[in-house]
């Protein structure tokens, strides 16, 4: 992930929107969330807005969320910062914070990478 949205950037010639997505059930670990932490610090002059949404509901849902801000916290970083559950709400709060149209792709995309990582063995 690091070295695409480093690539992403990069290749920007302004300041980029950005909407991670992760599914109900993934975990990071102690590491995984400095790293994002790092991640996040070293391209905080070229975000305008970073969403990140944590799909799955009830205790699981509710904490990763929770965790997932107080990382953000932690990473001193001066973008706004949104979690949501759903990618639909991150889409909604990106546009409404950059003021711009996001590519309509985005949602239809995302549908079809969850069919291509669900022909993959668990």
């Amino acid at each position: 992930m690091r070295t695409a949205l480093r690539a992403y950037t990069a290749a920007s010639t302004g300041p980029v929107a950005i909407l991670t997505v992760i599914g109900e059930g993934s975990t990071l670990g102690e590491r995984g969330r400095a790293l994002i932490g790092e991640m996040m610090r070293e391209l905080d002059p070229k975000v305008e807005a970073w969403g990140i949404t944590i799909e799955g509901e009830g205790f699981w849902g509710t904490t990763a969320r929770a965790m997932t801000a107080t990382v953000r916290l932690f990473s001193r970083t001066n973008h706004p910062f949104k979690v949501t559950g759903k990618p639909e709400d991150g889409l909604t709060w990106l546009q409404q914070k950059t003021r711009r149209t996001l590519p309509e792709n985005v949602l239809p995309t995302l549908a079809l990478m969850r069919a291509e990582l669900a022909k993959l063995p668990p």
